[in-house]
């Protein structure tokens, strides 16, 4: 018998926590250090859309 299992993630409420965008700018320079070429691009890509979360984030809570 097999049984299908879904994980949903709410990558807005994710996005949201400085501390969460820290462990993933720290796994996104992991896999920079990488050997593989292909973890390395995944890396730079992931740590552009880190900045822009992070730059998101002190726009939002910064005074008007």
């Amino acid at each position: 018998m097999s049984h299908d299992h879904e994980i949903v993630i709410d990558m807005d409420r994710l996005m949201d926590d400085p501390q969460v965008l820290e462990k993933f700018h720290e796994c996104a320079s992991l896999m920079i250090q990488s050997s593989s070429a292909e973890q390395m691009q995944l890396g730079y890509r992931m740590l552009d859309v880190v900045d822009a979360c992070m730059l998101q984030l002190q726009q939002d809570s910064a005074p008007e």
